[in-house]
């Protein structure tokens, strides 16, 4: 089973980069082009069962996001799970190349226009599943419509809370739309693990083997097909509010998130 994972270079999505391949499944891990990232290959390839590959892409820049997705369309047809988990905390306010907030766009627009990108080839390969990295965090938060990009007044926690805010509702919304083409959509809370990412606002954390745990278990499990449009902690469905109560605030995100990407992608 071919995997793909975004931010893959170390934390939670190295290790569940890792754990996959050990199971025997052929791995694409997707960072920046570093040599963090080509350390990072190398260590999982070392107990891989199959070929682990890498392909580069800058998050925050929509354009490199839609080279991307072309690559793998071209070079992995066979991809049967995408794992949206690479995440950014910025303690100040800082625009993109598209004029976005930073946090809002690595954390989801370029996960919804990757994931759109790859949908027709998803749906090829049906059945198969797209797994969004969450957190807890987003249970507090709240997303303002009319202010995605966090443009009248900037708080790190806010900010963050509200990316992952609109990748339950994300998930909400892929399950709507095409549970019925075959592609399952879960949404997750790793944990609060000992990352990089937590220590930019917090201290402390469990391990990242930890924090593989739930994601490997969504790509991987016989358990959880046909499972789709949940959110898990620790392996189990768990409350999310935004997933009970959000179908009209998902679908206009959604409306909203291919107008912002009208440029690289037509609406579903």
């Amino acid at each position: 089973m071919r995997v793909l994972i975004t931010g893959a270079s170390d934390g939670i999505g190295k290790e569940t980069a890792r754990q996959l391949a050990r199971q025997g499944h052929s791995i694409v891990i997707i960072a920046r082009d570093n040599e963090k990232s080509r350390s990072a290959r190398s260590e999982i390839q070392a107990g891989a069962k199959d070929e682990v590959d890498l392909l580069t892409a800058d998050l925050s820049n929509m354009e490199s996001v839609a080279i991307l997705a072309e690559q793998l369309a071209d070079n992995f047809p066979d991809v049967k799970v995408l794992i949206n988990n690479a995440a950014v905390i910025r303690t100040e306010r800082i625009l993109t190349s598209d004029n976005f907030e930073q946090t809002f766009a690595v954390n989801y627009l370029s996960h919804f226009l990757l994931t759109h990108k790859l949908l027709e080839v998803l749906k090829r390969n049906a059945p198969s599943r797209i797994i969004n990295v969450s957190s807890m965090v987003h249970e507090s938060g709240s997303i303002d419509f009319e202010d995605l990009q966090s443009s009248r007044s900037y708080n790190p926690s806010r900010a963050y809370a509200q990316s992952k805010v609109a990748m339950v509702l994300f998930t909400r919304e892929l399950h709507r739309r095409y549970f019925k083409d075959g592609i399952s959509a879960n949404a997750l809370h790793p944990g609060v693990i000992n990352t990089k990412l937590l220590h930019v606002l917090f201290s402390g954390g469990a391990s990242v083997e930890k924090g593989a745990e739930t994601p490997v278990y969504l790509a991987s499990s016989k358990e959880v097909e046909g499972i789709s449009g949940t959110y898990f902690v620790n392996k189990q469905e768990a409350h999310s509010r935004f997933l009970e109560e959000g179908e009209n605030q998902a679908r206009r995100l959604w409306e909203i998130s291919e107008e912002l990407l009208s440029q690289y992608i037509q609406p579903a």
